[in-house]
């Protein structure tokens, strides 16, 4: 039984039971809610013109809608590319769109789980990234037949976390200094949360956040070289 909390165990056994619980809304024909079948149509649009046009016609009607007051066109462009990939073995846009949410879902909590593996051990990160995989909150946000661009701000948040992690547990003497490279990773990806989702801005106050706990957690449990000098 001890052999479940190991990573080569732990992380199929998660990625499969965050991937079922994701698939589940496929089975119905429609997707759910408005927003999915705006961005649907906007990316169907693109990929007719062949360009990323900003004003779109057959919205906000009779007026029309100006797409760069709305949301960055990562948000379109990756279920667009995503199709282009998955084209060359029949997939139609509308299935490739409909999946885009699950992928980035399961990628979140594979990265969390990873992250969490470098922090502390194997039964809090699997137990932890258990409790992320079975969340309704972030089922409903990442499953299929659904569209929104906080999935793809979290999806960043658990890479950033990864490369904090990776920053965190080299602690030996001859990683002094250059594990700071790491950091480079949650910069670069904060940053790319703003390619995907107009309101990306909490993923800056996640990481500060983890900076403050794993800082204060740190000098409780007498761990200061880990956290807090380099």
């Amino acid at each position: 039984m001890k052999d479940i909390f190991k990573p080569k165990f732990a992380l199929p056994i998660l990625t499969v039971i965050a991937l079922i619980l994701r698939l589940i809304p496929l089975r119905h024909k429609y997707m759910l809610g408005y927003d999915p079948y705006f961005h649907l149509a906007y990316i169907e649009e693109a990929l007719k013109t062949g360009e990323w046009f900003n004003f779109f016609t057959i919205a906000g009607g009779p007026w029309g809608f100006q797409i760069s007051t709305f949301h960055p066109l990562g948000l379109w462009m990756t279920p667009a590319y995503l199709y282009k990939i998955l084209s060359v073995f029949g997939v139609s846009l509308y299935n490739a769109f409909r999946i885009t949410p699950l992928i980035f879902g399961v990628l979140t909590v594979v990265f969390f789980y990873l992250a969490l593996l470098k922090l502390y051990d194997e039964k809090k990160a699997f137990f932890a990234s258990l409790f992320l995989a079975i969340s309704f909150g972030h089922v409903f946000r990442s499953m299929a037949n659904y569209y929104r661009g906080d999935n793809y701000m979290l999806f960043w948040y658990s890479v950033a976390l990864f490369g904090v992690s990776l920053a965190l547990s080299k602690t030996r003497r001859a990683w002094r200094y250059k594990r700071l490279v790491f950091y480079l990773i949650p910069a670069f990806a904060s940053g790319l949360a703003s390619v995907f989702w107009q309101a990306y801005y909490p993923i800056f106050v996640f990481l500060l956040a983890n900076a403050v706990f794993l800082a204060v957690g740190a000098f409780i449990l007498d761990k200061k070289k880990t956290c807090l000098t380099p």
